[in-house]
C-alpha cells in the first residue's frame, strides 16, 4: 500500500511539472531554466531546488495587439504625401494657396501684362482664375475658408436682409384672418408703444373700464349669488360689446352732454370680439371647475367659483386684444 501511494504521488508531481512546462510559455510568462520535469526517482523525499535563472520564453501572441491596432487604425499620412486642394492653380500664378482675393487679382493682372502677346497663355490664365474662384466658392460653402471681418460683416448684413425678406413673404402669404390676429394683439405692456397720444389714452381708459366691469361682476356674485344665472348672460354681452369698441375713438358729445353721433357697427370687430371672449371664457371655466373640485376655496359655492373664473377670462380677453384695427385717418396727432 505504501509503495502504491508513493507511485501515485510521483505521477501527480510529474503531471504538474508537465502542465507547468506547457501552459506557462503559452500565457507569456517566464519559466526557469532549471530542469522542470526532473528525474523521477524512487524516493519521494523533497530536495531543495537550485536557484533558477530567468530567461525569456517566446510568446505565441506577442504582437497580436499591435497587429490588430495597425489593421484598424491606419498610420497618418506623412507630410510629403499631404496635398493642398488647388495648389497647382496658385502655383501657376506664382502665389501661395492661402492668398486672398486681391493677391489673386494682382497676380492675374501681372501675368496678363507679361504674356499680352501669347493668346494660349492668356487663356490658361483665365482658366486658372476661374478654377480658383470655384475653389473659393466650394470652401465658403463648406465653411473651411477664413474671411476678413469686413467680408463677414457684409455677409451678415446680406443674410439679415434675406431673412427679413423671407419673413415678409411669409406674412404676405398668410391668410387674411391670421394677419388681422397679429394686428389685434395689444396687451397693456404694449400700449406705450403706440405713436398717437389719443390711442394711448383710449387704451388705458378701456383697460380701467374693463376692470370696473369685472369687479362689478365679482361684487354681484359674492354678495348676491342668486343673480349668477342672470349675470351669466349679461357678462359676455357686456364684454363683447366693450371689446368690439376698443381702438375706436369715443363718440362725439353735444354741448349738453348727450351723445351726438351715430356710427355704423363693425361686424367684423364684433365677430373677433365674440371669438376672443368665448375662447378665454372657456379656459377660465375649465380652471374654475378644477378649483371647485379641489375645494381650495371652501367659503364659496362651486357656481360662484366658476362664475368668477370665466368672467376673469372675459376680462383677460378684453385687455389683451383689440378687434377694431386702428388707422391713421381722421385722427388728432
Amino acid at each position: 500500500n505504501s509503495s502504491l501511494a508513493q507511485a501515485r504521488l510521483r505521477q501527480r508531481m510529474a503531471m504538474r511539472r508537465l502542465l507547468f512546462v506547457l501552459v506557462v510559455p503559452a500565457l507569456g510568462f517566464v519559466a526557469p531554466t532549471s530542469s522542470v520535469v526532473g528525474r523521477v526517482g524512487v524516493s519521494c523525499r523533497r530536495r531543495r531546488p537550485a536557484a533558477p535563472t530567468m530567461v525569456a520564453v517566446p510568446v505565441m501572441f506577442k504582437d497580436f495587439g499591435k497587429a490588430v491596432y495597425s489593421l484598424l487604425v491606419p498610420p497618418p499620412p506623412s507630410a510629403q504625401t499631404a496635398k493642398i486642394e488647388g495648389a497647382e492653380y496658385f502655383r501657376f500664378l506664382g502665389i501661395s494657396p492661402d492668398a486672398g482675393y486681391k493677391e489673386v487679382q494682382e497676380a492675374v493682372a501681372a501675368m496678363k501684362e507679361k504674356y499680352a502677346n501669347d493668346k494660349k497663355m492668356l487663356v490658361k490664365i483665365d482658366v486658372n482664375k476661374d478654377k480658383i474662384s470655384d475653389l473659393r466658392l466650394r470652401q465658403r460653402v463648406r465653411g473651411t475658408l477664413a474671411i476678413s471681418a469686413e467680408v463677414a460683416f457684409v455677409e451678415k448684413e446680406k443674410a439679415e436682409r434675406a431673412e427679413k425678406q423671407k419673413q415678409k413673404l411669409k406674412i404676405k402669404n398668410k391668410p387674411k384672418w391670421m394677419k388681422l390676429m397679429g394686428q389685434m394683439w395689444l396687451p397693456p405692456w404694449k400700449i406705450s408703444s403706440l405713436k398717437n397720444y389719443n390711442d394711448r389714452q383710449w387704451a388705458a381708459d378701456h383697460i380701467k373700464r374693463a376692470g370696473w366691469y369685472y369687479f362689478a361682476c365679482l361684487f354681484v356674485v359674492v354678495f348676491f349669488p342668486k343673480f349668477c344665472n342672470g349675470f351669466r348672460l349679461i357678462a359676455p354681452i357686456l364684454f363683447v360689446s366693450h371689446l368690439a369698441q376698443r381702438g375706436r375713438p369715443p363718440p362725439v358729445k353735444t354741448d349738453d352732454g348727450m351723445w351726438g353721433e351715430v356710427r355704423e357697427a363693425n361686424y367684423q370687430a364684433y365677430f373677433y370680439a365674440l371669438f376672443f371672449i368665448v375662447t378665454h371664457g372657456l379656459a377660465g371655466l375649465i380652471i374654475g371647475d378644477i378649483v371647485a373640485h379641489l375645494g381650495i376655496v371652501g367659503y364659496f359655492t362651486p357656481r360662484q367659483i366658476r362664475f368668477a373664473f370665466y368672467t376673469a377670462g372675459y376680462y383677460v380677453a378684453d385687455i389683451l386684444w383689440q378687434p377694431h384695427i386702428v388707422t391713421d385717418k381722421n385722427r388728432n396727432k
